[in-house]
C-alpha cells in the first residue's frame, strides 16, 4: 500500500506539478487570474480586486491571494500563476481517497477513486489552468467531505461538532473563492440527502455550526470591502447571481442540456467503462447511507448548475469528486465478482477509439492543407502521437488482463502519458490565438515607462501582466471592465472610435508614443485609417503596431 502511495504521488507531481511552467499563459482567464494578483501586490491593496488598474467584481478575493502568495513565493510567472490550481486538484484528491475508505472501508478503494478523479479529463485540464474553479471545488469537496464525517459520527459527540466545525469553515472559504453558490452546492444536496434518510428534522438542527463557523470565516472580508468598496455587493449579486442565473441574454447562455453533452468528455477515460461501474453500483445499491449521500451530492448540483441560464464547462466541476468514488465503488464490485466483460469490452473500445484518434491526426498533420494542421514542427505532433499510442496500447492491455487490480491499475495508467505530453504539445494553431506573450516578447525594449497602451478588452490584462502596466487603454470594447470603466475617474481610458484613437495618437508622438495590440481582424479593418506606424509586428492572432 506504501508503494502505491508513493507511486500516485510521484505520477502527480511529475503530471500536474513539474510542467506548469511549460507553456505560455492564456488569454483571457489566466492573465486575468495572473494580472488581479499582481496589482495586489503591486498597490499593496489585497482588499479591492482591481484588473488593469480597474474595480473587478465578478469574484470574491480568496482566489486572488492564493495566486498572490503563489507569486511572492516563487515570481512572477505561468508556474507560480497555476499552482494554486494544480494544489487545490491534489488536495481534492486527498479528500475523494477518505470518502471513498469511508464508503469501501478499505484504503485500496480510496486510492482507486483518487486515481480515477486525477485522471478525469475535466480534473487534469482545470487542474493544469490558472482559473478559479479547481480551488473552489476543493472547497466545495472539503465542506461536503466534512459533512459526510460529521454525520457517520456518533450524534452530540465532539468529533461531530469538530467535522461540523470544519464543514463550515471549508463553505466560507468556497463563499470567499466565488460568492454564493458556495451555500448552494451543499444545501442542494444535503437537504435530500437527509430527507432520504427519512431524517428531515435534522435539517433543521445540524446546520448552526457551519453557518456559524462559515460567518466567522467570511465576515472579515464581507465588512472590509463593503467599507472600501461599498457597491461591490449590489453588482456582484445581482451581475454575478441573479443575472447569470435567470436571464435568457446571460453572460455564457447555455441550453438546459449543455452539461448532459459535455459530460461524457469531460469523464474520459472513465465514460468508456461506466456500463461496467453501473452494473456494479447496481448490485451494491443505495442500501448503504454513504452512496445515498454521493448520489445526492452528484446529482442534484448537476441539476442546479444544469437549470442556470450561463453555463461554462468548469461549473460541474465539484462534481467530479462524488461521480469518482461512485465510480470507484461500481467497478470494485463489479472486477472483484469476477464480472469482467463489461469493462473489458469499454477498456477495448477505449483503445480503438484512441488510435483512431491518433490516426486522424497523423493523417491531417501529414497530408492536410497547410491551414488545418495543427502542429508546425514534427517533433510536437510525434510527442502528443506518442502519448496517444501509450494510452491506446495501455487500454488494450486492461482489456486482456485478468487480475482486477492489475486491470483497474493499467486503464489508471493508460492516459498518462498523453497528460504529460499535452503540457509540451499544446497546437500551434491554440497558440497563435491564445498567447500574445510570443509577440510581446519580441518589444520589450520599445515599452518604456511613458508609453501608452491602447488594446481590446480581452488582450489588456495579459498586456499588464507582461509589462507591467495598469493603465492600458481600451479601443472600442468594454466587456468585463464595463464596470470599472464607469467610474469617473477610469472613463478617460475608454476610446470610442478611430478618431480619437488618431487625436491620441497625434498628442502622444512626441510623448512616449502609442502602441496599439489587437487582433489581426481587427487591426486589418482599422489600418487604413491609421498613420503609418513606425513599427508592425505580427504574430498568430495578433498585431502590435508602434505610433
Amino acid at each position: 500500500m506504501k508503494r502505491a502511495v508513493v507511486s500516485i504521488l510521484f505520477i502527480y507531481a511529475l503530471i500536474y506539478l513539474l510542467p506548469l511552467g511549460a507553456r505560455p499563459l492564456f488569454i483571457p482567464d489566466e492573465t486575468r487570474y495572473a494580472e488581479i494578483p499582481r496589482e495586489m501586490i503591486a498597490t499593496g491593496d489585497y482588499t479591492v480586486p482591481r484588473l488593469n488598474g480597474l474595480h473587478y467584481f465578478e469574484k470574491p478575493v480568496l482566489g486572488y491571494w492564493l495566486n498572490a502568495i503563489s507569486i511572492k513565493a516563487f515570481g512572477e510567472n505561468a508556474f507560480a500563476v497555476r499552482l494554486p490550481s494544480a494544489l487545490a486538484t491534489g488536495i481534492s484528491a486527498v479528500f475523494v481517497f477518505f470518502a471513498a475508505c469511508l464508503t469501501a472501508g478499505a484504503a485500496e478503494a480510496g486510492l482507486f477513486a483518487a486515481c480515477i478523479f486525477l485522471t478525469f479529463f475535466a480534473v487534469f485540464g482545470i487542474g493544469e489552468f490558472a482559473v478559479l474553479d479547481s480551488m473552489f471545488s476543493l472547497f466545495v469537496t472539503g465542506a461536503m467531505a466534512f459533512f459526510l464525517f460529521a454525520y457517520d459520527s456518533d450524534p452530540g459527540s465532539r468529533k461531530r461538532g469538530w467535522m461540523l466545525a470544519l464543514c463550515g469553515l471549508f463553505a466560507g472559504l468556497a463563499f470567499l473563492a466565488k460568492g454564493f453558490i458556495a451555500f448552494a452546492i451543499p444545501v442542494v444536496s444535503i437537504v435530500p440527502f437527509l430527507i432520504w434518510e427519512k431524517k428531515a428534522k435534522e435539517i433543521f438542527r445540524i446546520p448552526w455550526i457551519p453557518i456559524a463557523t462559515a460567518i466567522l470565516v467570511s465576515l472579515p472580508w464581507v465588512v472590509a470591502i463593503g467599507r472600501a468598496a461599498p457597491d461591490f455587493w449590489h453588482f456582484f449579486i445581482v451581475n454575478e447571481h441573479i443575472r447569470r442565473f435567470v436571464e435568457s441574454n446571460a453572460q455564457h447562455a447555455k441550453p438546459f442540456w449543455f452539461f448532459l453533452v459535455i459530460l461524457p468528455g469531460a469523464a474520459m477515460s472513465w465514460t468508456f467503462v461506466f456500463p461496467a461501474a453501473f452494473s456494479g453500483l447496481k448490485k451494491e445499491g443505495t442500501g448503504k447511507t454513504i452512496v445515498r449521500y454521493l448520489v445526492c451530492w452528484l446529482v442534484f448540483p448537476f441539476i442546479f448548475f444544469s437549470m442556470s441560464k450561463g453555463k461554462l464547462a468548469t461549473y460541474i466541476l465539484p462534481c467530479f469528486a462524488p461521480l469518482a468514488v461512485l465510480f470507484a465503488i461500481g467497478l470494485e464490485t463489479a472486477l472483484k465478482d469476477g464480472r469482467n466483460r463489461l469493462f473489458s469490452r469499454g477498456a477495448l473500445a477505449l483503445s480503438i477509439f484512441v488510435l483512431i484518434l491518433a490516426a486522424g491526426l497523423a493523417a491531417v498533420q501529414m497530408a492536410g492543407p497547410q491551414h488545418i494542421r495543427p502542429y508546425t514542427t514534427a517533433a510536437k505532433w510525434l510527442f502528443i502521437e506518442a502519448g496517444l499510442i501509450s494510452w491506446a496500447f495501455l487500454s488494450f492491455l486492461s482489456a486482456n488482463t485478468a487480475p482486477w487490480r492489475k486491470k483497474a491499475a493499467l486503464f489508471c495508467a493508460a492516459p498518462l502519458c498523453f497528460m504529460f505530453a499535452a503540457h509540451f504539445a499544446i497546437p500551434d494553431t491554440v497558440l497563435f490565438k491564445k498567447a500574445p506573450e510570443i509577440l510581446f516578447e519580441r518589444h520589450t525594449g520599445v515599452i518604456g515607462p511613458d508609453t501608452l497602451l491602447v488594446s481590446e478588452t480581452s488582450l489588456a490584462p495579459a498586456i499588464s501582466w507582461f509589462y507591467k502596466k495598469s493603465d492600458v487603454f481600451l479601443f472600442q470594447s468594454r466587456g468585463e471592465l464595463s464596470y470599472g470603466l464607469s467610474y469617473p475617474d477610469a472613463a478617460h481610458r475608454y476610446i470610442k472610435d478611430v478618431s480619437r484613437l488618431k487625436a491620441l495618437i497625434a498628442q502622444r508622438r512626441n510623448n512616449g508614443g502609442v502602441v496599439l495590440v489587437l487582433k489581426k481582424k481587427k487591426y486589418a479593418e482599422l489600418a487604413p485609417d491609421l498613420p503609418v506606424p513606425v513599427f508592425s509586428d505580427t504574430r498568430g492572432n495578433f498585431v502590435m503596431a508602434g505610433f
